[in-house]
């Protein structure tokens, strides 16, 4: 029985260390291939029934993420913003051959375990860029 007790619990500490790692994976990738499926939409010019170009591609990044930015602290730190291909400066327009980017960043995943629980969370950051396409007519509101 003294046995059991001193090995299950080294056993179980690890089995749970397993799922936390396992964990932090999935919402890295999920984040991810978000990011990018939201930068894959964006720099074809389209726009979502109702919604700014900006918009469309957050619904699209919460959309493809599996859960993991629908919810908590993480819907509110989808960023979209364009870039000047010649300086790489920020820019307020998305016209055409301007470098999109869509990141989240610090996006807050704790730990499954509760005895393993470091005193922050783990933070989860991913970002994906493309060049904006040409399309027909003006560029989508932003």
């Amino acid at each position: 029985m003294v046995e059991f007790a001193l090995g299950g619990s080294a056993f179980f500490a690890l089995l749970f260390a397993a799922f936390d790692f396992g964990n932090h994976l999935f919402h890295k990738g999920a984040i991810r291939v978000a990011t990018r499926e939201g930068v894959r939409f964006g720099v074809t010019g389209q726009t979502l029934s109702g919604q700014t170009h900006d918009a469309s591609i957050k619904t699209i990044v919460q959309q493809n993420s599996m859960g993991v930015l629908r919810t908590g602290n993480c819907a509110d730190r989808i960023q979209v913003r364009y870039h000047d291909p010649v300086s790489g400066a920020v820019t307020a327009s998305n016209a055409q051959g301007n470098i999109l980017e869509v990141a989240v960043e610090g996006c807050s995943v704790s730990n499954l375990a509760a005895f393993m629980r470091p005193s922050s969370p783990v933070v989860v950051d991913a970002a994906a860029i493309g060049a904006m396409e040409e399309f027909p007519g003006q560029p989508p509101v932003r």
